[in-house]
């Protein structure tokens, strides 16, 4: 997709969706319908035209942008995460302790969704989505630090 599309997806969505397959068979050789993964989840908020893409390494900024979590997919865990509250930051950037140069595929870089703490700042508590280049396992939306396959949908 070109980068002169993004700000126009974002300006007419309001649902950003993961999905997650950890288990040896579940991964997936390439993208599939959200339905299909294992785990799977979306962040619903009232908007994100507000949301923007960093395209070189910054600091995170927090857009306040609180929404729901609603789960969709697989065995939910204890507590159970549906409708509970999570936060959107600027950038889609983790926090100021995670890379955020999205400049190039070869770039380390870490996306957020959306995470129960907001400001800046994830501890990964579940559901959260902290996906990218900055390490081999990924976060979220229901199993952290897991290797396996995952996907990140607009609506």
């Amino acid at each position: 997709m070109p980068s002169s599309a993004i700000a126009p997806l974002f300006a007419n969505a309001t649902e950003l969706a993961q999905g997650q397959a950890i288990t040896d068979g579940a991964e997936k050789a390439t993208f599939a319908d959200l339905g299909s993964y294992e785990f799977a989840g979306s962040f619903a908020y009232p908007g994100l035209a507000g949301l923007t893409l960093g395209t070189g390494s910054a600091a995170c900024a927090p857009l306040g942008l609180p929404g729901i979590y609603n789960h969709l997919n697989g065995a939910d865990l204890n507590p159970v995460t549906d409708g509970v509250t999570v936060y959107l930051n600027q950038s889609l950037r983790v926090s100021d302790a995670l890379p955020g140069d999205y400049a190039a595929d070869t770039s380390s870089y870490a996306w957020s969704i959306g995470n129960r703490t907001g400001n800046c700042v994830s501890n990964g508590t579940p559901p959260a989505s902290v996906v990218g280049t900055w390490q081999t396992t990924q976060y979220g939306p229901l199993y952290q630090n897991a290797a396996g396959s995952y996907s990140i949908w607009i609506r």
